[in-house]
């Protein structure tokens, strides 16, 4: 068995039960989250955190839901098809005292077709030179009605203003990437 690679970027659990913890991510397959973005992205979404069912989608290293696990989500679902973000998620995960989270090594849209659940907050972060409209559309299906989808993009990928009952509630560029909100009408 080959030996995993991780790459030590510069990620923290920034707030929460789990703050200081250090994040580990696969190596040259996703774009961690600054700690800056971060805070900025939390600061935003605070309201959405507490007692949320979490999906994390192209979790790669996990940041995104552990974060929120650390904040008071209920419960996270990663998943992402690189068995590499899988090890990162698991080795994240290690000694986190719950058992409040799931890890799916699967394709996005199959998980999305498979699952019967609802979320109350989902991240989208797919690969930056894969950023198709569908998976946001295909991810809406399974968002609550008062929940909210973070959609993060190449910033000069326009996303629509909506999306099937979704409508974009927020957008912010951060240098090479763009986050955009929606939520039902």
């Amino acid at each position: 068995m080959a030996a995993t690679t991780h790459k030590k970027m510069n990620s923290t659990v920034i707030a929460g039960t789990m703050r200081g913890k250090k994040l580990i991510n696969p190596e040259k397959i996703t774009r961690p989250f600054t700690n800056r973005i971060k805070q900025s992205l939390f600061d935003l979404i605070r309201d959405f955190i507490a007692d949320a069912e979490v999906l994390d989608l192209y979790a790669g290293g996990g940041n995104f839901g552990i974060e929120a696990l650390s904040r008071g989500a209920r419960f996270a679902t990663f998943v992402d098809l690189a068995e590499e973000a899988q090890r990162c998620i698991e080795k994240n995960l290690e000694n986190y005292p719950g058992k409040n989270f799931e890890i799916f090594k699967k394709n996005v849209q199959d998980y999305i077709r498979a699952t019967d659940k609802n979320f109350d907050l989902i991240m989208l972060d797919p690969p930056f030179d894969d950023v198709r409209i569908t998976y946001v559309k295909d991810a809406s299906k399974l968002l609550n009605p008062s929940g909210l989808l973070i959609f993060r993009h190449p910033s000069d990928y326009k996303s629509p203003e909506e999306i099937y009952d979704l409508k974009r509630t927020y957008i912010e560029k951060y240098g090479k990437s763009t986050i955009s909100f929606y939520q039902n009408d």
